[in-house]
């Protein structure tokens, strides 16, 4: 965890020592170079705060004469950094959908969701307007339960699997569920609708 804004370290956001003060920071805190005695003055890494020491020094003619310190980069704001995409994220609306909207799905309670199927997966977002994907689900395998057994409005319908169990959705209208029913039918199937018609 970065010592400063307290970011955790991952494969893609890597730690960086100061060189000044030997602490752990990320890419963001420790963006500064300064000219470092022990090193011969060559410029190095340094977290902001010894960028800041090492600066008042230099401005108060405490510094040796070959101490002076640049920048590398502009300093960040004082936000935290935004977490870099994970390699693998998915964006909504970022393909080509064979269907998309939002529709109620079912785990224990009903929950309106943005849902995609593309490239054989249903992808189910919070909104449209969501980064990445909460859940992705691999359709192959799976049957489509067309209308539920045991329920009379037949604007529900069912995936169902036999290894994982089963979601419901619950669309708008019979219409819109129909859709959504033939699309699944063919994704399960490894069958585009370009193909299907």
């Amino acid at each position: 965890m970065c010592m400063m804004c307290s970011v955790r370290f991952t494969v893609t956001r890597r730690r960086h020592h100061c060189r000044a003060c030997g602490k752990e920071f990320c890419s963001a805190c420790s963006s500064y170079l300064a000219a470092l005695k022990y090193q011969d003055y060559k410029m190095d890494r340094v977290c902001q705060k010894c960028y800041d020491t090492l600066t008042e020094l230099e401005t108060d003619g405490r510094a040796d004469k070959y101490t002076t310190t640049r920048k590398q980069m502009t300093i960040r704001s004082p936000t935290k950094p935004k977490p870099k995409p994970a390699v693998l994220e998915v964006k909504a609306r970022e393909r080509n959908c064979e269907i998309s909207g939002y529709l109620e799905v079912k785990k224990r309670n009903w929950k309106k969701q943005w849902l995609e199927v593309a490239e054989f997966a249903l992808y189910v977002f919070g909104k449209h307007e969501d980064v990445s994907s909460k859940r992705s689900i691999s359709l192959p395998g799976y049957a489509v339960i067309y209308p539920v057994p045991d329920s009379k409005n037949r604007s529900k319908f069912c995936l169902s699997h036999p290894g994982t169990g089963s979601l419901l959705f619950k669309a708008d209208s019979e219409d819109v569920a129909m859709k959504w029913v033939k699309v699944l039918q063919n994704a399960v199937r490894l069958k585009s609708t370009t193909d299907s018609d």
